[in-house]
């Protein structure tokens, strides 16, 4: 097969609409293996010259982020905290006091990569906070409703399935005379469920 960079780019546009436009279904199961696809509108941060920060802007950056299996996952310390999901430490049940919606916070297992990037890095555990219909008399936990957000603490990536995303990236080196530190970003975007 020839490459064809219009060809690329008409798939990509074919993508995008079909994600934004056709589908954005809520997920409502903690069982929902889903692929949201996350397109930052904007991307700024800073970059180490001559021993200061200088403010720059990013080109934004698409994410695929994907919840995967926890029975599948290529390595055995990956999602931990998922693969152990009935152990209660990693679960909890409360109701919102301001609204009395009763909520469910658990966590699901996700990859995460940069869209058209080949390598996927590994599994992480990330953090889902889900609203519920309200709990019934013999239920551990009660049915879900909608998941409302997710984080990923080993990316720093934030997202609504259907909604607004934030990531970032900042490293610990505060030397004052340093030749080089990784630029130091944040972005934010929105996502929709493919």
């Amino acid at each position: 097969m020839v490459y064809n960079p219009s060809m690329k780019k008409l798939l990509l546009i074919l993508l995008l609409s079909l994600g934004y436009i056709g589908s954005a279904v809520a997920v409502s199961s903690l069982d929902d293996y889903y692929t949201s696809l996350c397109i930052a509108e904007k991307s700024t941060g800073f970059n180490w010259e001559n021993n200061d920060w200088k403010i720059t802007n990013y080109t934004p950056s698409k994410y695929v982020v994907k919840k995967v299996d926890p029975t599948k996952t290529r390595y055995n310390y990956s999602c931990v905290r998922t693969k152990d999901i009935t152990n209660e430490i990693w679960q909890s049940y409360y109701t919102l006091t301001s609204s009395g919606q009763p909520k469910l916070l658990t966590y699901g297992c996700y990859t995460i990569k940069r869209f058209g990037q080949t390598y996927e890095a590994g599994e992480q555990d990330c953090r889902e906070d889900w609203t519920t219909y309200p709990k019934e008399d013999e239920e551990t936990n009660p049915k879900t409703r909608k998941l409302e957000s997710v984080w990923c603490e080993i990316t720093d990536f934030t997202f609504a399935p259907n909604g607004w995303f934030h990531t970032g990236y900042i490293h610990k080196n505060v030397k004052a005379i340093a030749d080089y530190k990784d630029s130091i970003s944040v972005s934010v975007g929105k996502c929709s469920t493919l």
